[in-house]
This record gives C-alpha cells, structure tokens and sequence, in this order.
C-alpha cells in the first residue's frame, strides 16, 4: 500500500505522506515540505495523465464550443489586454489544446491577425486542428518562431512531470512572452474542490507548490486573483428574458456567488521567463 511506503514529492522531492484515498481510488499524497504542500497521486500506467475523449471528436469541440463561447471571449479580451505585442500576427501555442473549442474561437475572431499552434498528446487529435486552420503540432521542436502566448487552461495537472516540461516551454516565448495558467487547487478535504473528481489528473497544486514548479522553472512566480474572464456560460437567454427584473438581480447575486466559490477552488494567472 501507498501509505507504508516511502513516496517523494514529484515537486521539490521531500517526503509526501498518504492522506486518503479518492472517489476515484486514487490515493492522494501531500508533501510535507511546509514550503511546498503539494498534493499528488503516484504515475501507475505511462497514459495516466491522458484525459478520455470521445471518438466523435468534433462533436464535443462543437458543443464545448457552444457551451463555453462567451467565456472564450472574456479570455481573448483579457489575452490581449495582457500582451506586450499590440501589432502584427499574435502567435499563441495551445498547450494540451484537446478539443480545441477556445483556440476555434480565437481563430474565428483573429482570422489571419494570429497563429496557433496546437499541440496535445491524445492519439484523437490527430489531424483535427489543422480543419480550424489552427497550426496542429505534435512536438514543440516544430515550432520556429517566438511565441507571444502559451495558454494552459486545465492543463498541468495532467503533467507526468510538470517542471520538465514547463522548461521546455520557457525557451518558445519571446522577450515579452508569458504563460497563462489555470488548474484546480488541491486541498486535504476532497470535499472542497472538485480537482480529485477527474481520472486523469496527476496533481493537485497548492498555492506554494504552483509558484515552486514556476521558480523552478525559470518563471516568475503568479500573483493569484480572481478572474470574471474564467467564468462559466451564462444562463441561457432566452430562459432570462422570461424572468422578472427582481428575479434577474436575485440570479445574478446567487449566480456571482457559485461562481467565486467555484474560481477560488483554482489557481490562476499569468507567468512571465525570468530575466
């Protein structure tokens, strides 16, 4: 058993100790390096961080694409407001891009004002990208120009090794460059964030161990807040059009509400290369 052997943070390599076991059967173990805290679960098959799809690929792009539209847009806005590059073709790599929904709304807005690159590890993706007129990649060595934003939304929780690979990524940006980041936040209690709830996570961040895998990484490390770009899809308008004002303000707050309850159980930001 996991809990009388002697496991190693994968983070910054102290002593992790068993906490429990998940839902999933997972077994979760926490490092004990006060200035680390990670959260993780030992690699037992080598395509354990590979999140299931289905076989109809574009069906689930199309309704994530739908489902998540308006919040794509809230990102986009948000990207462009954070980048240093305001002029020529934006160059953005898609990380662990999967079914590609947000990088097909970029592309749909940006047409040939951006390139990106989309890379994912999944088998399924194979030739998918390129029908959005999105750069499909199957290694970051293809790509030969600087990189303004890599975005990696639900992403490096599936990692096998998260600080390997963020420094892979550092030498693609160029001198403004940055990386945006989201993932769930781990905790002692599985009852209190919903990052244990999904197969193929590997870890489970704390606050201290995102900022120790940037450190360590060569990036600066995030100043967490709370993003309304990263929020939901709104209600469906229609439903609301038939709603009293009253109502509507009353499902505003309830809504507003859910929703930061739901971001403060995720680590966010944006990472910048040390100089």
């Amino acid at each position: 058993m996991i809990e009388n052997t002697i496991n190693k943070c994968p983070i910054c390599d102290s002593k992790a100790n068993y906490i429990f076991t998940s839902k999933r059967e997972k077994e979760i173990l926490h490092c004990s390096s006060s200035l680390c805290e990670h959260f993780f679960t030992p690699m037992i098959k080598s395509d354990q961080g590979i999140c299931l799809r289905p076989d109809d690929l574009e069906k689930e792009s199309n309704e994530s694409l739908e489902m998540f539209n308006d919040r794509n847009l809230k990102l986009l806005s948000l990207f462009k407001k954070h980048l240093k590059n305001k002029n020529g073709v934006l160059k953005f790599l898609d990380f662990g891009a999967g079914n590609a929904h947000i990088s097909r709304t970029f592309k749909k807005i940006l047409k040939d004002n951006c390139l990106i690159y989309c890379l994912d590890t999944n088998p399924l993706v194979k030739d998918f990208y390129s029908k959005y007129q999105l750069k499909q990649i199957e290694s970051t060595t293809e790509i030969k120009e600087k990189i303004d934003l890599i975005y990696m939304v639900e992403v490096i929780e599936h990692l096998e090794d998260p600080v390997s690979t963020m420094k892979t990524l550092r030498p693609l940006l160029n001198s403004n460059g940055s990386i945006f980041i989201s993932t769930p936040l781990g905790k002692k209690k599985q009852n209190l964030t919903n990052a244990y709830d999904t197969e193929s996570h590997l870890h489970f961040f704390s606050e201290k161990s995102l900022n120790l895998t940037l450190k360590k990484s060569g990036f600066s490390q995030i100043k967490y807040k709370f993003y309304t770009e990263m929020h939901g899809p709104p209600l469906n308008k229609k439903i609301i059009s038939k709603i009293s004002n009253f109502l509507k303000l009353i499902l505003k707050i309830i809504i507003s509400k859910i929703t930061f309850l739901k971001t403060i159980n995720h680590l966010v930001g944006f990472t910048n290369p040390e100089k």
